[in-house]
């Protein structure tokens, strides 16, 4: 599989495809809609539209009724796997965008109300993930994990925080020293995410906070929200202060407060979007008994496979797994996942390396316990609760 960057200039009258109905794909539409270059159809393996930008949406059988496609490939978390699979249906080669975007502002882009942060977001990381120039490890995004303690309990939730028994909030210094050992590890983390359970009742919040905006190598800093707790003025002092995003997860009429918290932040000047999430059906927790080839194909599909998240001390690709190893129901944390809580001068080389493999791997052990994610095609009601 080659992958290239796209040159407008000189394909003007090939004929363009772009993969993935994401608001990537309406940012990369609109940019080639300023170069005059004509689309001929999205590709989506989801089955969420049948048409995006006034375009029709194919499923990727499409790509091999002609070869000749130019295939771009607008997608952030996902592009190494929609790369992947598009290599498993013989395409030879496909297309960064990453100079077509280049310098391009969220003002000169068109966007439905609540997608400004969206756009802003696949701006700043789509070059990382399509193939960043920097030479150290870029991670765009990574999920810390501050609190099992929740205001909800969701049948399916991906971080299983109804199997915790006693929740509890995680030691803000120990937090802290993970964070700090990942920077030593890291180039770069452009986004860091706070995010439990439900993040805003980790009353040191806002400490944590106040420690990524003095960070010169941390981007952006965003807390994960389920809308069900109005942030105190302290809180709401600090997320002005620091410039932190609040992402809001609709899960619909059990988000009681959303609306409040929004409005609440808007008035005051605080950056905060609602995210009209939708959840996928992973199935019950047992083991699958999967063949290696099977774990490889799961991974591959999945669109949570760099969904970063450290807990612990550990970096998982995917926050399921990571649950499932810190419950102990499973024990597959030295393939799935790299240990950050020791990091010293001496061995900081060999971290990086171990991080630039685990980054490279195609399955985790964990897969076993997932019916597999085909690019949210199992949708399912977010939020739905269960009895305390």
């Amino acid at each position: 599989m080659r992958i290239k960057d796209f040159d407008w200039k000189s394909h003007k009258g090939s004929k363009i495809v772009i993969y993935g109905t994401t608001v990537g794909g309406k940012v990369i539409y609109q940019c080639l809609q300023s170069a005059g270059i004509k689309v001929e159809f999205f590709c989506d393996r989801g089955k969420k539209y049948s048409e995006f930008c006034g375009c029709p949406v194919k499923e990727p059988a499409a790509l091999c009724e002609n070869r000749s496609y130019m295939v771009l490939v607008a997608l952030t978390r996902s592009f190494d796997s929609a790369c992947q699979y598009l290599e498993q249906i013989l395409y030879e080669e496909v297309y960064s965008c990453i100079n077509l975007i280049k310098n391009k502002k969220v003002e000169g882009i068109v966007y439905d109300e609540n997608e400004r942060e969206l756009v802003a977001d696949f701006l700043e990381k789509y070059p990382y993930y399509a193939g960043s120039s920097c030479e150290g490890i870029v991670l765009p995004s990574l999920e810390v994990f501050i609190t099992e303690r929740c205001t909800l309990r969701c049948r399916d939730c991906s971080h299983l925080i109804p199997k915790y028994q006693k929740p509890k909030d995680y030691d803000t210094e120990e937090i802290i020293r993970n964070l700090e050992n990942t920077l030593q590890v890291v180039e770069k983390i452009s986004d860091l995410n706070f995010l439990g359970g439900e993040p805003l009742l980790q009353k040191d919040l806002g400490r944590m906070l106040k420690w990524g905006y003095a960070q010169k190598r941390i981007g952006a800093l965003t807390v994960i929200s389920n809308g069900t707790v109005m942030p105190d003025e302290e809180l709401l002092s600090i997320l002005k202060e620091t410039g932190a995003r609040l992402r809001l997860s609709n899960y619909g009429k059990y988000s009681t407060k959303i609306k409040e918290i929004y409005d609440v932040c808007k008035e005051r000047g605080i950056s905060c979007y609602i995210s009209d999430v939708s959840w996928t059906d992973m199935g019950g927790i047992y083991d699958r008994s999967y063949t290696k080839e099977e774990l490889k194909e799961i991974f591959t599909d999945c669109p949570y496979s760099y969904c970063m998240l450290l807990l612990k001390g550990r970096i998982y690709r995917c926050a399921h797994v990571a649950h499932l190893n810190n419950l102990q129901i499973i024990d597959s944390r030295l393939h799935d996942s790299v240990d950050m809580s020791e990091v010293i001068n001496e061995n900081i080389g060999d971290k990086k390396r171990e991080l630039r493999e685990y980054l490279k791997i195609d399955y985790l052990q964990g897969c076993s316990y997932c019916n597999g994610i085909k690019n949210s095609i199992q949708g399912i009601e977010p939020g739905i609760q269960i009895e305390r």
